[in-house]
């Protein structure tokens, strides 16, 4: 029973990633590298507060992660410990750790759990869990049998749901993939209706130097619109290229990095106030090192 739940959590964490690595995400897990593994973990732990997810993270790295702390995850040989779940998401290795397993649910928004939770719920003949994010459409019909009988068989024509018009023997035999397209259906219809009902604060585009909220209905000319979780919004709108100069700090009084750069489509270095992507190539900002400060910004005189 034990190996059918853990079997079970996985699956569910690689469906999940399936369809979050097309998602607001992608850049950073349709390449689950150690390094884009890493920069979304710290880019989801600033605002979680989940205890859970920050006891996955103590237990699997080794210390509690923090704005202050958030630097060792770029020692190799923590950086190294993403390697084996960027590999269990492509689903070439099991990942036996369930910290890890813990953590990769969090780095793709899988909501059940962590494990310790997940097994708590029984799992069905078939070894399924019943409170499965992706439950399978036999089961949904049957559920909502059970909380609602007074509509049950209520006329003959209806005895037969869809079941009968599709096929039991075909939903068994198709039952992943009637799973996966169910997910992607309703969070296709959840995305467009959060955007539908956010006309206007949903939508970020890049103007100069910061993103500013756009009505989504504008036409997007530069091709620079993003598409921002209202999570996120916030983040986003304090998100700044900035200008350093000779006395523009890079680290603060306790040496982590508070200066991030990149190039721009064009090739020029460019600088901003946060980590996160760049907003005309998507490709992961880096933190400005001492060398990249001597030989970019030492110098440059302050206006």
């Amino acid at each position: 029973m034990v190996k059918n739940y853990l079997d079970e959590y996985r699956n569910s964490i690689r469906d999940q990633y399936d369809i979050e690595k097309n998602g607001t995400h992608t850049n950073f897990l349709l390449n689950p590298s150690e390094a884009n593994l890493r920069d979304l973990c710290i880019l989801l732990f600033k605002e979680n507060k989940n205890v859970d997810d920050l006891t996955s993270f103590r237990l699997y790295f080794g210390f509690d992660f923090s704005i202050q702390t958030a630097h060792e995850l770029n020692d190799i040989k923590k950086l190294n410990k993403f390697k084996p779940i960027g590999r269990f998401l492509k689903r070439k290795s099991k990942l036996k750790n369930i910290d890890g397993l813990n953590l990769a649910a969090m780095l793709v928004g899988f909501e059940n759990r962590p494990y310790n939770k997940f097994s708590k719920i029984p799992l069905e003949e078939d070894g399924k869990n019943k409170n499965s994010k992706n439950l399978p459409l036999e089961q949904e019909i049957i559920d909502e049998k059970k909380k609602h009988p007074d509509l049950e068989d209520n006329k003959e024509d209806e005895k037969q749901p869809i079941l009968g018009i599709i096929g039991k023997d075909w939903l068994t035999r198709n039952k992943r993939e009637v799973v996966i397209a169910s997910s992607v259906l309703v969070l296709a219809l959840v995305f467009f209706g959060i955007n539908y009902s956010m006309t206007g604060k949903a939508c970020m585009e890049w103007i100069d130097d910061h993103y500013e909220v756009i009505d989504c209905d504008t036409p997007n000319e530069d091709g620079n619109r993003y598409i921002s979780p209202k999570k996120d919004d916030s983040f986003i709108e304090n998100f700044k290229k900035v200008m350093p100069c000779d006395t523009t700090s890079y680290k603060d009084k306790n040496g982590n990095a508070c200066l991030w750069y990149g190039k721009s489509a064009s090739g020029d270095m460019e600088f901003f106030n946060a980590l996160h992507y760049h907003p005309e190539t998507n490709k992961t900002l880096k933190e400005v090192s001492d060398h990249i400060f001597s030989n970019y910004i030492e110098g440059t005189p302050c206006e």
